[in-house]
């Protein structure tokens, strides 16, 4: 009898065990969920929005680039997660890891690719940039977009409605592009579009 109570009560203890474990991995994995806070952005007048990390700081240059005919927007979130200086229009990080979105107006072209190959430049910037065109889903459907190149620039351009989007991210420094990838690419995707 002493040997039926000590096997229930070792099942018991193991069953408490197995049941705190649980319970202890379901908070790590909500608080990590938790610490990854978003928030949006959201332009109603240009019909888009865009989430980004709440540790990241948005500046928005878009009235210094109105004077500039075609510009509607200059956005840019930046890494606030890194060691920051202050500068005249707010924190930038030291390595200057941000996000830019500009979004320009009047264009004639139906998709970037036509801009390209109809644009004023040298047939061989023609070939390159042509390179990096292709079909990518951005604000909730396929678009012909052309690819940033290099670790240093890793958006894309594209044409909708007879506007140019260009959304970049960009890092002073290929560590710091790296490390923060996942996050533009999490942005990136995040971006939609008001039909």
């Amino acid at each position: 009898m002493l040997k039926i109570k000590y096997y229930i009560s070792k099942f018991i203890f193991i069953i408490i065990l197995v049941i705190g474990i649980i319970t202890i991995l379901s908070l790590a994995s909500c608080k990590k969920k938790n610490d990854t806070n978003w928030k949006t952005y959201q332009n109603l007048e240009l019909r888009y929005e865009i989430q980004y990390p709440s540790s990241w700081y948005l500046k928005d240059y878009t009235s210094s680039c109105r004077s500039k005919k075609k510009c509607l927007e200059n956005l840019y979130i930046e890494n606030m997660e890194e060691k920051v200086i202050v500068a005249g229009g707010g924190p930038i990080t030291e390595n200057g890891s941000f996000f830019n979105i500009v979004i320009l107006d009047d264009y004639h072209f139906s998709s970037i690719e036509e801009m390209i190959r109809n644009g004023h430049i040298s047939s061989k910037i023609k070939q390159e940039r042509l390179k990096g065109v292709r079909m990518m889903e951005i604000g909730g459907a396929e678009r012909i977009v052309r690819k940033g190149v290099g670790w240093a620039d890793g958006g894309v351009d594209f044409i909708h409605r007879g506007r140019l989007y260009k959304i970049h991210y960009m890092s002073g420094s290929k560590e710091q592009f790296n490390k923060d990838l996942d996050t533009y690419r999490k942005m990136l995707k995040s971006f939609k579009l008001f039909d």
